[in-house]
């Protein structure tokens, strides 16, 4: 079971997270999880930590599941037509996967953050009026260091 082995595992988010996405709560201001991951390892884990709140839209792989007549549970697949991947993580997938969302509508300003150097161009080049780029660097630093 996925919520078992979470709620069991030693998961930490990065530091400060937690109060930013209060912050944002609390301001009502939207936050986009865009993951080529398991969107519901994702869920479970910002329900763990109490911060998948009405503000927060996770936008990622949804596994397909079938249960049998003993409530076993199957994976499938995965739900909706595309997977997303690093090739393809950008705001066209939430466009894709929320078309009817308006919470997003009117706003100019947006953050990006990521793991990755692809990560920096998930706003697939939809303008807005001020785009801020933070990249964390986890790993290879010295190999990695000028492109970030």
């Amino acid at each position: 079971d996925i919520k078992k082995s979470i709620e069991k595992a030693d998961l930490h988010l990065r530091d400060g997270s937690t109060e930013a996405f209060n912050k944002l709560f609390c301001k009502k201001i939207p936050i986009i999880v865009l993951s080529a991951g398991i969107g519901d390892v994702v869920e479970l884990i910002l329900m763990h930590e109490n911060l998948l709140t009405d503000n927060v839209t996770v936008v990622s792989n949804f596994l397909k599941l079938s249960t049998d007549n003993n409530g076993l549970s199957t994976i499938e697949g995965f739900k909706g037509e595309k997977l997303i991947h690093v090739f393809n993580k950008n705001e066209h997938a939430y466009i894709d996967t929320h078309q009817n969302d308006t919470h997003l509508s009117g706003r100019s300003n947006v953050i990006l953050l990521g793991d990755s150097l692809g990560d920096a161009n998930m706003d697939g080049g939809i303008q807005y009026d001020t785009v801020l780029r933070i990249g964390f660097l986890n790993a290879n630093l010295l190999e990695h260091e000028d492109g970030y």
